[in-house]
């Protein structure tokens, strides 16, 4: 009897081999293609990376590449950064985040200048994606555009509220790393701590006094404004 759609969807689903999940990325039916990229993603192997870097260069759906871009981010290395690389200012807002969200992992700080490029896009969610990569592992070519993204940040009320980590918290952190070495850095925190301290979110300003100290005798131009 025929396998169904469905029955080689679940199949695929179980399957870890990769030579076998290959065999079904460039399928016509979208099912069957997200279902073996997702399990080349979950196979642990590093010859899933070969056939992902395929999915990235020919599938013509692009509602394929950040399922692969996902894949990537738990089974690539290094070779895949060119290929992700290409597709931090893509148009469409799942492919470039999930691309520069896969760079953050595999890359180390020798990504540093693409980290950069992709906080240049004017996508809120690349700028989120971004933070979270120059957090990881960038370098102090990093520090100038972060201190400026800061103060960028808190010169303005922000729209979008999100739970869990925030863009700000993950500059932070990066800057926390390079405080004792930076005197850009002590000034930026000095400037938050002393002029926009009140445009810091609850979790934000908890984090940050964990993080830098509680210096309450300083009197907070925007204490108490949103």
């Amino acid at each position: 009897m025929k396998e169904t759609r469905q029955q080689l969807v679940a199949r695929l689903a179980a399957e870890r081999d990769p030579d076998v999940l290959r065999e079904y990325v460039h399928h016509a039916a979208w099912q069957v293609r997200w279902t073996a990229i997702e399990s080349l993603g979950k196979s642990g192997s590093p010859d899933a990376e070969a056939a992902l870097l395929e999915v990235l260069q020919l599938n013509a759906d692009v509602r394929d590449l950040p399922f692969a871009n996902a894949a990537l981010r738990q089974v690539g290395s290094k070779a895949a950064v060119p290929a992700l690389t290409a597709l931090i200012h893509h148009p469409n807002e799942d492919v470039k985040a999930s691309a520069i969200g896969a760079l953050g992992v595999l890359g180390d700080a020798s990504v540093t200048p693409t980290y950069l490029d992709a906080l240049s896009n004017r996508s809120w969610v690349a700028k989120w994606y971004a933070m979270e990569a120059i957090s990881r592992g960038a370098d102090e070519r990093a520090i100038g555009p972060v201190c400026e993204r800061v103060r960028s940040i808190l010169r303005r009320e922000r729209k979008v509220k999100l739970a869990g980590t925030t863009e700000l918290m993950y500059a932070l952190e990066y800057l926390a790393r390079w405080r004792s070495s930076s005197i850009v850095v002590e000034e930026t925190i000095a400037w938050v701590r002393q002029t926009a301290i009140g445009r810091l979110r609850p979790e934000e300003r908890s984090w940050f006094e964990t993080t830098f100290g509680d210096d309450s005798s300083v009197e907070h131009p925007l204490e108490g404004r949103t």
